[in-house]
């Protein structure tokens, strides 16, 4: 539980320079001191899908840099960050100001959150874009961290990081994509085959994201959701495209998880999709984040918000933070085992399992890919046709390790549920975005 907000003055970000308070209302400024606050400015508001009030996204967290850099350089009087009186409003500003601090200085994430850390128990935490109970809690911290492990890959750099790019695609009319992995993962939602769905929404077309997917370099779609177009569109223009369908609202099934990590370890360039590109989208990639790029559950969960507002949600979140702990729990000493797909050099090495998952077919419209002949565990695999087939799965195997592939996948199906928590049709709020 967090505890009730207070006035806080005077916290010091840049000595001499920088300042932040937490006030019922803003003061005026002074010869001395020049106060700004971006409570109401609609540049910075989260525009929530139920009950979610944040993290700040990517470009709102950007744009804060920018601005912040803008006034110290206008005015040599001390500088005051306000923020109001809400545990939301406080949650937001805290973030802000030490996403600011972390960028501008080159601090870790504890070193910039130090100067607020005494807030700690004030923030109110975030939750995820459902109108269920919350049943996680996502905080500053976390979003912190994984903001900064994304910095340490380059994945965002204040100086090319194009604001006003990101805020038009990510209209649903626009297409309503965001990179989670520059030029490696970018998640969007479902096109349609038709401009105009139910409720008088503009939706895009494969017929127009074909253009802006080739300028990205984008190389296969993948489609977690029922049919919406006509994939052959995408194929004859010289994607590879591939299905690995499961339920919206749950969490994916262990062949489609394996599928998609052997895609993703591969030269694509990946455009996935699910329904509305939040939920069974931002579960895979958090997966793949955790295991090749080191992230642990929380800062993966906190990136994607960052990057995309609304992703995984309900039992999602559960599931992600227990592929965490399974993937990371020691297991009985092996030798270690790196993927020959070294296209994204992975920082986290699996252990061999000695027993393999037995891979179930899944439908792919690409007849040129073929399943690696050495799995990404380090497991010898029968070369399969152009449609992967079931291989037969020996009982003669060794035993499981604590920590074997199976033990951890077994582990994470009991998280599967097939409750819908997708909103049927685009959420207004990418329509109600300031222009």
């Amino acid at each position: 539980m967090h505890t009730p907000p207070q006035p806080h003055q005077n916290i010091q970000i840049i000595k001499d320079r920088l300042i932040f308070s937490v006030l019922r209302i803003q003061p005026s400024n002074t010869s001395t001191l020049f106060n700004f606050s971006v409570d109401n400015d609609d540049r910075f508001q989260y525009l929530p899908f139920f009950s979610d009030f944040g993290p700040p996204e990517l470009s709102h967290i950007h744009n804060f840099y920018l601005l912040v850099n803008q006034i110290l350089s206008e005015h040599k009087e001390q500088i005051q960050y306000v923020c109001g009186f809400t545990p939301q409003k406080i949650a937001n500003a805290v973030m802000f100001i030490s996403s600011y601090n972390m960028i501008k200085n080159g601090l870790t994430p504890s070193e910039a959150f130090a100067p607020v850390s005494h807030l700690a128990a004030s923030l109110k935490p975030y939750r995820d874009a459902s109108s269920f109970p919350s049943t996680y809690d996502l905080t500053v911290m976390h979003c912190l961290k994984g903001l900064y492990r994304a910095m340490q890959f380059g994945w965002y750099r204040p100086e090319t990081f194009n604001s006003s790019e990101t805020i038009y695609y990510e209209q649903v009319e626009n297409g309503d994509m965001n990179w989670l992995i520059p030029g490696k993962l970018l998640a969007f939602a479902s096109p349609y085959a038709t401009n105009k769905i139910q409720g008088g929404y503009t939706v895009s077309t494969p017929k127009e994201l074909i253009p802006i997917f080739r300028e990205r370099g984008i190389t296969r779609i993948v489609r977690l959701c029922q049919r919406f177009y006509d994939e052959k569109l995408f194929v004859n223009a010289g994607f590879k495209h591939t299905e690995l369908y499961f339920l919206d609202g749950s969490v994916p099934p262990n062949d489609i998880l394996n599928k998609f990590l052997d895609i993703i370890e591969s030269h694509d360039v990946i455009a996935l999709h699910c329904k509305a590109g939040l939920g069974r989208t931002g579960t895979l990639a958090a997966c793949y984040m955790i295991k090749d790029y080191g992230f642990d559950g929380d800062e993966a969960i906190g990136w994607i918000r960052i990057c995309r507002p609304g992703s995984i949600i309900g039992p999602q979140q559960s599931y992600v933070l227990k592929f965490y702990e399974l993937i990371s729990k020691p297991s009985v000493p092996q030798s270690p085992v790196v993927s020959k797909n070294q296209v994204h050099t992975p920082t986290k090495i699996l252990r061999k399992a000695t027993e393999k998952p037995p891979p179930i077919s899944t439908k792919t419209t690409d007849s040129s890919y073929t399943t690696p002949t050495t799995d990404r565990y380090g497991s010898k695999k029968t070369k399969q046709s152009s449609t992967p087939q079931r291989e037969k799965h020996s009982e003669a195997s060794a035993p499981r390790t604590p920590n074997s592939v199976t033990t951890m996948q077994a582990e994470l199906a009991k998280h599967v549920t097939a409750v819908s928590l997708t909103p049927k049709h685009p959420q207004p709020r990418k329509y109600n975005r300031p222009k």
